[in-house]
């Protein structure tokens, strides 16, 4: 009996000083990050240069609308969407190779180079 009298008090609490329980929730829910679907690097060897093409033009449409200009974040999001998979394959690349945490260009350069269609040269 004792909780619900406390319970009652404190909603009335925040009601009289403009409380709002439900403006927390539409906080957190315009900080979610949107969805964009994963890439599996492990897929058709063929078809998994166009796919990774396809995405990252889907990124980095979402950061221009996301309004993301650091370097930084831009690199962190863009494993975070690319996924786990994609993560380990540039984690195999050397540390010379792939730059500072700031250099998003060079982990887009090295992952797209890693996944575009390899062409056969005959001499």
């Amino acid at each position: 009996y004792r909780h619900i009298t406390v319970w009652c008090c404190l909603k009335i609490l925040h009601w009289r000083r403009g409380w709002d329980p439900l403006q927390d929730k539409r906080i957190m829910a315009e900080k979610a990050l949107p969805y964009l679907e994963q890439l599996n690097a492990h897929e058709d060897i063929a078809s998994v240069g166009v796919c990774w093409t396809k995405r990252l033009k889907h990124f980095e449409n979402l950061l221009i609308a996301l309004d993301v200009n650091d370097k930084r974040r831009q690199r962190a999001l863009l494993f975070h969407y690319a996924g786990t998979e994609v993560a380990e394959i540039f984690d195999t690349f050397p540390k010379k190779e792939k730059g500072k945490d700031d250099e998003y260009s060079r982990a887009v350069e090295l992952l797209t180079n890693y996944f575009s269609p390899k062409k056969n040269r005959i001499e």
